[in-house]
């Protein structure tokens, strides 16, 4: 197998490490972060608005938080979904 870039992206997995836990720091972690809240400069006193509270809206949620917005409101049509991002 070929991966581009491995000497940067790759890292060994601890053997007691949750595989579960691995698989969202390897793929909506990033995505949310990256995606929402860098691509959307989130910063200190600002206003965030996340549509759609599933697996990556969660992680922007999550993330946007560390740059201490003023405001953070999430949307969605599932009212379960919002309740979690409480």
């Amino acid at each position: 197998m070929r991966i581009p870039h491995a000497e940067t992206s790759l890292y060994p997995m601890p053997a007691e490490a949750d595989e579960e836990a691995l698989v969202m720091l390897s793929d909506i972690l990033p995505t949310g972060f990256e995606c929402g809240v860098l691509n959307g400069q989130v910063a200190p006193g600002s206003t965030v608005a996340i549509v759609g509270a599933g697996p990556i809206g969660l992680a922007a949620l999550l993330t946007a938080q560390f740059y201490s917005p003023a405001q953070i409101i999430m949307v969605d049509l599932d009212d379960n979904r919002l309740e979690v991002a409480w």
